[in-house]
């Protein structure tokens, strides 16, 4: 049996040529109904075939009109070449980080997620909700946030539009936080000297060739924000890679390192008996050192915070959707 291609499977050449070609065949038929324009005959089923392939043709190649228009991902070697981002090494987990999960579990409070809720709740999302959408992996993503204390979230857009960095985690003070939530822009945090931790949502079924471009992205905003280094995450909802990027001295280029991804529903239970909290715990002590150097930066992802109950207690923690960094 001869497998299809589907239009997402093609290069951006093919799918050119392959637009270019049924161009061809739809403006034929244009043609050929013109030429026919004249005659006295009755339509006849020929003719109703036809111009029911043609409807056909004509949907397909608004399919590939939308796919053209968006940009393409970008790669490794174009990342290095354009932009002079380098990939420099791996992240690896600390050997402690067992005892950080036990921690950030015996956390309880009122305005967050609890770790055995956290985990009841992706126990529902996985029985009744298939990760078969961007929309429907933004609840398992959702949840995580919830579960590394979220406070508030900003009213966002169904639609995530191109240059625009799909979570953005804030730690700041009360009236700091309160500041930033009326204006959720990155220039925001620019003025704020907030700490900023940026969250790419990737495709379903490609998010490690996502990696470059969710480089580039933090790339991007870390010029913007003028600090020399940005942590921040890619994930599709159930994997998730997080990534360190250091701007150069001089400002021009870079370098990025980043983890192995973490499932929140691992292939092997025993190997990673506890994801969601890893990922969490992660998440909560990354926004709050998300500009800082670590001593040892592939160390740890760092660690987690000393004391997760200041973070709780102290500090705003807000999360933004969509926001631009053009």
């Amino acid at each position: 049996m001869v497998k299809r291609r589907k239009i997402s499977g093609l290069n951006s050449l093919e799918l050119f040529q392959a637009y270019t070609a049924l161009k061809g065949l739809r403006d034929s038929f244009d043609y050929t109904e013109e030429e026919g324009a004249d005659t006295d005959s009755e339509e006849g089923p020929s003719n109703l075939k036809l111009e029911l392939f043609s409807e056909q043709i004509a949907k397909i190649i608004n399919m590939m009109e939308v796919k053209l228009e968006e940009p393409e991902v970008l790669t490794a070697a174009v990342l290095e070449e354009r932009l002079n981002v380098v990939h420099e090494a791996d992240l690896q987990l600390g050997q402690n980080y067992m005892q950080r999960i036990q921690t950030s579990r015996a956390l309880e409070g009122s305005h967050y997620m609890t770790s055995e809720l956290m985990h009841r709740h992706l126990a529902m999302l996985k029985n009744l909700v298939p990760r078969t959408s961007e929309a429907a992996a933004r609840l398992w993503i959702d949840t995580i946030f919830f579960s590394c204390r979220v406070h508030a979230i900003h009213p966002s857009s169904d639609t995530f539009l191109t240059g625009k960095v799909d979570y953005t985690a804030v730690v700041a003070s009360k009236d700091m936080a309160e500041w930033i939530h009326k204006t959720p822009a990155i220039d925001t945090l620019k003025r704020r000297t907030a700490i900023g931790f940026f969250v790419t949502e990737g495709k379903l079924d490609s998010l490690y060739a996502h990696l470059p471009q969710a480089c580039a992205d933090l790339y991007a905003a870390a010029k913007k924000i003028r600090k020399p280094i940005l942590r921040g995450a890619l994930t599709n909802g159930n994997e998730w890679f997080f990534i360190i990027l250091k701007v150069n001295p001089d400002g021009h280029g870079g370098s990025y390192k980043y983890s192995l991804p973490l499932s929140i529903v691992p292939l092997h239970p025993t190997k990673q008996p506890s994801g969601p909290d890893l990922i969490a715990g992660i998440l909560a002590d990354w926004a709050s050192h998300s500009i800082k150097t670590p001593p040892i930066i592939s160390h740890y992802y760092n660690r987690f915070s000393k004391d997760l109950k200041i973070l709780v207690q102290t500090i705003g923690f807000i999360l933004w959707c969509g926001i631009d960094i053009c």
